[in-house]
């Protein structure tokens, strides 16, 4: 999955103008993105993509790196290290991890649409959580209609169906928990 998330990152940036800028005593490629400079304020905004090779860098790219208020800065920061994906929005300081294996084509089709259409409201989906909650559903009423079909023990279907639901309702509890 790494790859592909990878390729998908790189094919997208390819088109946008490119400028090194120095984090850290290292040097990193800011893509340009036209929609979020504006020559006026000397703001030149763009994603940062990083191959981080330690934790360290990741850890100082995601809480004490602090982008300039003018001139090159990153926007967004797209960071893969060690089987993940971290998304920064430097701007609004918020930032959302997900592990490669368990990125979906959801989640995919809006990383692409926020790098091809780098818009206010696109990059805001990029951490937009719903997809999470969606899956979270659909994997409660496949395991709800899982233990309806295979606990034996409770003849009476209705007797079944609160002995389920109170057991998911206490699996539920132990994981937040």
């Amino acid at each position: 999955m790494k790859s592909e998330v990878k390729k998908l990152i790189e094919k997208e940036l390819e088109k946008y103008k490119q400028k090194d800028v120095k984090i850290l005593d290292k040097q990193y490629t800011l893509y340009i993105v036209p929609e979020l400079c504006d020559e006026d304020l000397n703001i030149f905004e763009g994603f940062l993509f990083v191959e981080a090779d330690n934790k360290s860098e990741v850890s100082y790219l995601k809480t004490r790196y602090k982008p300039p208020v003018s001139g090159y800065a990153p926007r967004i920061g797209i960071i893969l290290y060690d089987g993940h994906l971290l998304l920064k929005d430097y701007r609004k300081n918020k930032h959302i991890i997900k592990t490669l294996k368990k990125i979906n084509k959801t989640f995919l089709n809006k990383l692409k649409k926020a790098l091809s259409d780098p818009k206010e409201e696109n990059l805001n989906k990029l951490f937009d959580r719903s997809d999470v909650i969606e899956e979270f559903y659909i994997l409660y009423k496949k395991a709800r209609k899982f233990l309806l079909k295979n606990i034996k023990g409770i003849p009476e279907e209705e007797k079944r169906e609160e002995f389920v639901d109170n057991f998911m309702m206490q699996m539920l509890t132990l994981w937040y928990l």
